[in-house]
């Protein structure tokens, strides 16, 4: 890492990553879930991926700024 930032980097504002977050978190409670009920695991798993499918608010500013 060096002291220079990429141009990536700028402007996005690290501490609302929820998803980043919550994740973890999911996973886990998914894998306890599958000893009893491997039908709500695979449903945690399933609303996790759909999670990640939406795009972030973070990345999509800054490329429209980028645009501009």
């Amino acid at each position: 890492m060096g002291a220079e930032s990429s141009d990536w980097d700028q402007g996005i504002p690290y501490g609302q990553n929820w998803k980043g977050k919550a994740s973890p978190a999911l996973y886990f409670i998914g894998i306890v879930s599958a000893q009893w009920s491997p039908t709500a695991a695979k449903l945690i798993y399933l609303g996790l991926a759909l999670l990640w499918l939406i795009p972030d608010r973070r990345i999509e500013n800054l490329l429209v700024d980028s645009k501009e």
